[in-house]
């Protein structure tokens, strides 16, 4: 017990620092073609590591693996940009293992994270830091740089769009109907939550809410939140053409362990997603009137708009999904706290008194 309490100590002043554990991991990177690259990632330390794959050099999709140069400047990345999971959210699904000795390799592709449509010569290189739950700290990792030469007929980035082309629907095509049912509703509860908060905002009488979840009554707290939850009914409302889209995970989708209801991902191209799992559909109704405080899928929906830039800026910043804990925030944290403008909302919607 005195080992692990010392071992957890130090990993907080590492956190606290900013200060890295000496790493065990050796990372190489290689070229395999044209943009195509191969990191192989070894455990050279003396015990098994857990990393988190979400968003690191493990995880399948385009999230920044390496960064890229092109002679002295520094390519802007247009990849996927995952919001990492809460350290004491972490279950054994969210990790890669990787026994002492033993190596792990991932192909992908530069262009899937980068423009290199313009050709020449790009330098890359893997480096970075990396959540080990057998350590309970951060490992540093860095590679060594590789250097490619693309023909600019040879590769090309998706084309950016800072505006949603308007023939794209609100539901993605992974849905089956009784989803897509689901989901509709829930988008309409969405709404509906989201526009009871904002006018709660202009209401006087409605003021006791405000206050119980966001600690204020300052004109500019109140006119951001009221911004915000109009932003977020718009695009819940938005059939095609959306901000976000939502979508629905498979039942191989390594990212929907446990009783998660989702995640969000944005690329840098200015796509956005919501991924729904099974647990949201198996154990949650789109609308549950029946409790001010209960999660269901219309206030999940709400929280998850919020953390998109893209919606409202700025995002919210966390999710505290806990109602107590939600309401235990100062205003300033509350603000950034997506959880309360759920909690707000659907208290406003239904008239909750306590």
């Amino acid at each position: 017990m005195k080992f692990f309490f010392y071992l957890c100590l130090l990993a907080l002043v590492a956190l606290a620092t900013g200060m890295p554990l000496s790493s065990p991991l050796n990372v190489t990177l290689t070229s395999t073609g044209t943009s195509n690259m191969q990191v192989t990632i070894q455990n050279v330390g003396e015990s098994e590591v857990a990393l988190v794959t979400a968003g690191s050099l493990f995880d399948p999709r385009p999230v920044q693996k390496v960064t890229m140069h092109s002679g002295s400047t520094p390519l802007v990345f247009r990849g996927m940009i995952v919001d990492p999971k809460p350290i004491a959210a972490l279950v054994p699904t969210d990790l890669t293992k990787i026994h002492a000795g033993q190596s792990f390799s991932v192909q992908f592709d530069a262009a899937d994270m980068y423009d290199l449509s313009s050709g020449g010569t790009f330098t890359a290189e893997a480096a970075g830091s990396i959540w080990d739950a057998e350590s309970f700290g951060f490992i540093s990792y860095k590679s060594n740089p590789v250097k490619i030469t693309v023909g600019g007929v040879e590769t090309a980035m998706v084309e950016r769009r800072d505006d949603p082309p308007e023939d794209i629907p609100k539901i993605g095509e992974r849905c089956d109907d009784d989803q897509k049912k689901k989901i509709e509703e829930a988008l309409g509860g969405c709404s509906l939550y989201a526009d009871a908060g904002a006018h709660a905002t202009w209401n006087k009488t409605s003021n006791h809410f405000f206050l119980r979840y966001f600690k204020s009554s300052k004109e500019a707290d109140l006119d951001l939140v009221h911004d915000r939850l109009i932003a977020i009914s718009n695009d819940c409302l938005a059939l095609f053409g959306p901000i976000v889209q939502v979508d629905c995970a498979s039942q191989m989708d390594k990212l929907c362990g446990g009783d998660k209801m989702g995640y969000t991902t944005r690329f840098g191209d200015g796509r956005a997603y919501i991924t729904l799992c099974g647990h949201a559909f198996a154990y949650s109704e789109p609308i549950d009137e029946s409790s001010c405080t209960k999660m269901d899928m219309a206030g999940f929906l709400v929280a998850q708009h919020a953390s998109f830039p893209g919606v409202y800026d700025p995002p919210t910043t966390r999710d505290i999904e806990e109602y107590e804990k939600s309401l235990g925030l100062t205003a300033r944290k509350a603000l950034v706290n997506a959880g309360s403008y759920r909690y707000f909302g659907k208290a406003a919607y239904l008239d909750c008194k306590s």
